[in-house]
Parts: C-alpha cells; sequence; structure tokens
C-alpha cells in the first residue's frame, strides 16, 4: 500500500517519530529535489523511474508479500 502526499517546497514528511525525514526542496516541472534526514541506521537507496511497488521490491532486492504491484500513478 503506497501513501501519496501532495507537498509544496518546504514541506516535510516524517517517519517513525521523526526518525526520518523527507523534505521537499524544490519543485520544478516533473522533477524534485528533497532530502532525507536519518540516522545512520537506515538504509537509504535511490531508484531511479520506478513505476510500481513491484519495481521498487525488484530494484532493492526484497521479498514481494504484501507488495501490491498495482501503478500506483
Amino acid at each position: 500500500m503506497a501513501i501519496v502526499y501532495e507537498l509544496r517546497a518546504g514541506d516535510a514528511i516524517a517517519i517513525d517519530g521523526g526518525r526520518i525525514l523527507i523534505t521537499l526542496r524544490e519543485k520544478f516541472g516533473n522533477r524534485a529535489k528533497v532530502a532525507v534526514d536519518c540516522d545512520g541506521g537506515v538504509r537509504v537507496q535511490w531508484i531511479q523511474r520506478a513505476r510500481t511497488a513491484a519495481e521498487v521490491v525488484q530494484a532493492v532486492g526484497v521479498g514481494t508479500k504484501g507488495v501490491n504491484s498495482g501503478n500506483s500513478r
């Protein structure tokens, strides 16, 4: 299941009680610049042009149990 937010520059999303903070820095056309702030125990991986949850799972190499493979766009 995907959670979708519409953000403006400067808006942020806190995950796990603020352990992970994603901030939209700039938005221009179909591109956005985001900052990911987290502690050293969090693994962050950039996945280019993934369109579905299944593509993300395939890119990071984790199991597919419970993943919705439908297009979320």
